[in-house]
């Protein structure tokens, strides 16, 4: 075998690997967009899959635009936002506190104590 030909050969099949992955991504935007939006996302990703660019098209500029977000996913997504944030105030302040020394054992004098005279 050729190794030009293998190498040609080659850079179709990763050149179709990676657009079958970037269509995949697409397909699975519009799905959760969807569903995101109280439509059935499975129909929505097989259109997409049949009608290629234009059943992306068309639901970008037909569908989206008329359903709004459910308010369970609007509930969800400001709960989200709000411990991001809380995670990100409780990062801030546990850098603004300096690290504070472990608790020493109390230390041992290096030198026995001197023995009282009465007991000598």
């Amino acid at each position: 075998m050729d190794w030009q030909q293998f190498f040609n050969n080659f850079g179709v099949l990763a050149g179709f690997c990676a657009f079958i992955l970037f269509w995949l991504s697409i397909l699975m935007w519009m799905m959760v967009d969807a569903q995101k939006r109280g439509l059935w996302g499975w129909v929505w990703a097989f259109v997409g899959l049949l009608t290629g660019p234009v059943g992306l098209i068309g639901y970008i500029l037909f569908w989206r635009g008329r359903y709004a977000v459910l308010p369970v996913v609007e509930v969800r997504d400001a709960l989200i936002r709000q411990t991001s944030e809380n995670k990100r105030a409780t990062d801030q302040l546990e850098a603004e506190i300096p690290p504070s020394e472990p608790n020493k054992p109390p230390e041992m004098p290096l030198v026995p104590p001197p023995i009282p005279r009465q007991y000598q």
